[in-house]
């Protein structure tokens, strides 16, 4: 996989954003099953430089880069 995509595993998280050579790379939001996400720039496949942790707290300076992040991603859909 090269681009954009997106992939569910089989137990239930899925990566959506940027890939290179079948690995995750650059920006992309990894949802486990729970809901939870992280977001960030991802190199070789893994989480590098993390934007956040999304959690149910109130709004907070991470949570808005964050959003960033996840904008980011929704750009490159649409592209």
């Amino acid at each position: 996989m090269h681009g954009f995509g997106v992939y569910s595993f089989a137990n239930g998280h899925r990566y959506e954003g940027a890939w290179h050579e079948g690995r995750r790379q650059g920006l992309g939001m990894y949802t486990f099953r729970s809901g939870e996400t992280q977001s960030g720039h991802w190199q070789n496949g893994i989480l590098d430089v993390p934007s956040t942790q999304s959690t149910s707290y109130p709004v907070s300076p991470v949570a808005v880069y964050h959003s960033k992040v996840v904008n980011a991603v929704q750009r490159m859909q649409r592209e």
